[in-house]
């Protein structure tokens, strides 16, 4: 039986100090991908996309009366916008390299609810931490934490859904479904796309929230 599983499937198997690993996980991964951000000196690995964003976020960050609103990111532009004026660019560089300091956050944010969403799950911390490693350097979370693209945070508000969604089913908690509803809306109104991927799943599981806790993980 895994670490924490209880019989009984009313609570999460959380223990002590889970909340300060995963606290942990979010801020060294974060430190770690911005550090990789100005060694790289190269937000556009792989991808040109975040220099088309980047010369419209400009008319955010400067508070143009032209900027322009995208409905397929909804959020992305004024959010970020303001995020990326918060960093002085004599400290932190030129708008690109701002966003992709942005995304180190966001990545460092999507580990932490990994590892908390592992730890629900009744994995125990040796197999959570493996996660959270293997998925720090996985190819496109890796190399979209450290650029300029878009997706990133859009992303880890998916994965706070996702890790609130699991803690709903465990603990059978009505205030961490309705959050985890209002986190997976704010990561597709950051980016469009999130909406496709998970809703069928989140309706499946849902729809299965009549059997036992434990039946569902």
């Amino acid at each position: 039986m895994p670490e924490g599983h209880e019989g009984s499937g009313s609570g999460t198997p959380l223990r002590p100090g889970d909340i300060g690993v995963a606290l942990a996980v979010f801020l060294l991964s974060a430190l770690v991908y911005a550090g990789l951000v100005f060694f790289m000196d190269n937000t556009n690995i792989n991808t040109r996309n975040g220099s088309h964003i980047a010369a419209h976020l400009r008319l955010w960050v400067e508070g143009r009366p032209d900027r322009e609103i995208f409905f397929a990111n909804l959020l992305y532009y004024p959010v970020v916008g303001w995020g990326v004026r918060l960093l002085d660019e004599t400290i932190f560089g030129p708008i690109w390299t701002r966003m992709a300091l942005l995304n180190s956050v966001f990545g460092g944010l999507a580990l932490g609810c990994l590892y908390i969403h592992a730890r629900v799950l009744s994995f125990p911390r040796w197999a959570a931490m493996s996660m959270v490693v293997f998925q720090f350097g996985c190819g496109f979370f890796l190399f979209d934490s450290i650029i300029s693209e878009d997706i990133m945070p859009a992303f880890a508000l998916l994965m706070m859904s996702v890790m609130l969604f699991t803690v709903a089913v465990r603990a059978d908690s009505f205030t961490a479904l309705v959050l985890s509803a209002a986190t997976f809306v704010l990561s597709w109104l950051f980016h469009w796309t999130l909406l496709c991927n998970l809703l069928p799943a989140f309706v499946l599981a849902f729809g299965a929230k009549t059997e036992p806790p434990e039946q569902l993980v």
